[in-house]
């Protein structure tokens, strides 16, 4: 916007540059002139002014406006070589104003060529240079991210600190802030957009744009921790991006905020648009039933706009011009939706687009805890940053439950399919660990785990392609001869893990913890380490546990002697848990229903020797749960339930457990029904909808945001 300011009269004569002409050089074509205009005061203004005795007024002016540019500028000229257009304005008076907009050639100019145009033009400033040379380099990042795999793309766009550290790195420390919440992409990305919605003094005073404008530490650091194999092209697009700007076409430090955000958003976004354009959930012809088709949004990490030059390296945030020496505030311009539709096939809305890249930072290879000893295998956390390394890492409850959100949402069947597999391997007892270890030393020390492990075979057959080929899929067992109840029955494939699962629950489980004792809990009682487990052949349901072991979800084991509850759980819920119900009525529900070719079994064993079949198991849960969980409303109903009328405190529930040796404790309202009611309704309609349960734990249990 090139503008001449102060009025002249034109009987006096017009006042015109000092200097014959003004030569001003643009980047790109010229595309529109909204405006070319020039105000000037009627001759007899001056004599016929009144000030007004209450308020300031000025002289009456008039404008001129012109159709184009022409007189101002008539020999402008644009420079396909260089991408830039001369202005030499010859008629320009005070008064005067020109805006105009410039679109870029089809053609970026590679680095050799702004180098020319530097010395050929004085007035194409370094950080002009570094622009138009990073705009030619950002367009090659997306076709480097072919080869990629998502589990690379983990480590690109997330690692925690303790994955970092485990990879042999570490977590990148801004000073005065403090660690970056992941070594990743992501983390300088998330704290960008943090600033961007700042204050704009706060934006310029903070310590992550006072690192950046002292040194291109954060830039090299992206570059360096990256050693992943399959991630050499990216690692060298990156480091590239960061020599055009530091040694190339050397920028400003003032400037050097903007052009840090300028990479790490544009590979943070590319990444992203490609992570989305290989998840089912973007796709139009895979939205799953009842998934509403909206028009495609762009995420909040957009991509950087490198088509940004130098006028707009220092920009307005919060309507404050920021254009001043180390006042550099951090603005991304968004994408359009058709753009980044067109890039990622996005038609969900944008919640299910971040959502789905979220994914990507629970399922990683971390050296210390891979899936299976002593390969490369990835492995689900079971939490960030605490459960993310070492033994800790992986458990089985936690990866099951997250496998549908995580893994079979996503469409990562063979990931999916290699965690079911990977914790099969080492059942025992007939049981699937809780605490995995790589299988180097697992704990059975949970009773629901394996039931998740269940619920999570039957969401791959249903989900995946041809899903209920995994049940085909061989297993090697690394605990043969105890791997089940029922050694002699030999274990081929995960079909046969299934029924032997059944099987040891219908038969009984127990024994007692390996190396029980404080190596492997430094805060249970000894009884604590004893594990059972049975089945009711007159209802059908399982018990287990004791009131000194954390068998179930919310496992919190007491560890204070000030308090007096070391080696006591917060919630012991032995008996028969409600959601280890419904996972059991969910698996009977499925293995009645498949085809013998991939599941050929029909009866379990009781621990009395008796021969029960698949579906009369299935019918007596069905049967019994109703009056074994459920509370009415009205007291005179209570005869038709097992109920004690002096314990309930509730009424409209269903119990936390049934039968737990502190009678007490079945009778409090726990959100774990709400997982029974998820994958097994059909046990909680016979007399009522199960959404008066669901309701009711959400009235008491919620609590305002």
């Amino acid at each position: 916007v090139p503008a001449f300011l102060h009025f002249v009269s034109p009987l006096t004569g017009v006042c015109r540059l000092r200097h014959s002409c003004l030569q001003i050089v643009l980047s790109g074509r010229i595309k529109e002139v909204p405006l070319a205009a020039t105000l000037f005061i009627p001759g007899d203004a001056r004599e016929k002014f009144k000030p007004a005795p209450s308020r300031i007024n000025g002289l009456p002016f008039s404008a001129q406006v012109f159709p184009d540019m022409a007189h101002f500028a008539p020999n402008a000229k644009f420079d396909a070589s260089t991408n830039s257009t001369t202005l030499r304005l010859q008629n320009f008076p005070r008064g005067s104003a020109l805006i105009i907009c410039t679109a870029p050639a089809s053609a970026f100019l590679d680095a050799s060529a702004v180098s020319h145009a530097r010395v050929k033009h004085p007035g194409f400033s370094r950080a002009a240079a570094a622009h138009s040379a990073l705009r030619a380099h950002a367009s090659r990042l997306s076709p480097l991210l072919r080869e990629v795999s998502l589990t690379a793309m983990s480590e690109l766009l997330y690692s925690c600190n303790q994955e970092e550290r485990d990879r042999g790195h570490g977590p990148y420390t801004v000073g005065g802030y403090g660690e970056l919440v992941y070594a990743g992409l992501c983390g300088p990305a998330a704290l960008l957009d943090q600033i961007r919605i700042l204050d704009f003094d706060k934006q310029t005073q903070h310590p992550l744009l006072e690192n950046l404008r002292q040194g291109y530490w954060l830039l090299r650091y992206s570059v360096d921790r990256l050693t992943h194999p399959s991630l050499a092209p990216v690692k060298q697009w990156l480091k590239e991006a960061v020599d055009i700007v530091e040694c190339e076409f050397p920028v400003y430090a003032w400037l050097r905020p903007f052009y840090a955000d300028a990479i790490l958003a544009h590979a943070y976004a590319t990444c992203c648009s490609f992570v989305l354009d290989k998840m089912p959930l973007t796709r139009k012809s895979q939205l799953p039933a009842g998934v509403p088709e909206v028009a495609p949004l762009c995420m909040k990490k957009a991509k950087g706009d490198m088509r940004r030059g130098e006028a707009r390296g220092a920009h307005a945030v919060n309507g404050k011009n920021a254009c001043a020496r180390d006042q550099v505030a951090v603005q991304r311009v968004e994408p359009s939706a058709e753009t980044f539709g067109e890039r990622c096939g996005v038609v969900a809305d944008k919640l299910l687009a971040e959502l789905q890249v979220a994914t990507l930072q629970f399922y990683s290879f971390v050296p210390s805890a891979p899936l299976i000893s002593g390969t490369t295998r990835p492995s689900l956390s079971a939490g960030l940053p605490f459960f993310s390394s070492g033994f800790m890492r992986a458990w089985g409850r936690d990866t099951f439950i997250a496998l549908r959100g995580i893994l079979l949402t996503t469409g990562r069947y063979e990931a999916a399919k290699a965690e079911i597999l990977g914790f099969a391997r080492v059942m025992r007892h007939g049981l699937i660990p809780n605490l995995l270890d790589s299988g180097n030393n697992p704990r059975y020390n949970a009773r629901d785990a394996t039931w998740f492990f269940c619920q999570a075979i039957q969401d791959y057959s249903l989900c995946a392609p041809d899903g209920l080929q995994i049940l085909k899929e061989p297993v090697e067992m690394k605990y043969e001869g105890n791997a089940t109840q029922v050694p002699d029955l030999p274990i081929k494939n995960l079909a046969d893990v299934l029924h032997h699962i059944l099987l040891s629950h219908a038969k009984g489980i127990e024994f007692r913890e390996w190396n029980a004792g404080r190596q492997i809990d430094e805060q249970m009682r000894d009884e604590g380490f004893n594990v059972r487990v049975f089945m009711d052949p007159c209802s059908g349901l399982i018990f287990g546990g004791n009131q000194f072991n954390c068998g179930t979800w919310m496992d919190k084991m007491g560890s204070s002697e000030k308090a007096g509850n070391r080696g006591l759980p917060a919630t012991p819920r032995d008996g028969a848990a409600i959601e280890i119900v419904g996972l059991l009525k969910s698996t009977l529900r499925f293995v009645t229903r498949l085809p013998e070719s991939v599941f050929p079994y029909k009866t379990v064993t009781t621990s009395s020797g008796q021969e029960m079949t698949y579906v009369r198991w299935n019918s007596l849960l069905e049967a019994r749960v109703e009056t074994c969980f459920y509370v009415p409303k009205d007291p005179q109903q209570d005869a038709e339930y097992f109920l004690d009328g002096k314990l309930i405190n509730r009424r409209g529930i269903y119990k936390d457990t049934y039968k737990a040796s502190e009678a007490w404790r079945d009778y409090q309202l726990r959100p774990n029904a709400c997982v029974a009611l998820a994958v097994a309704p059909e046990l909680f309609d016979r007399v009522r909808p199960p959404q008066e349960g669901v309701s009711m734990s959400f009235e008491v249990l919620t609590s305002p945001l």
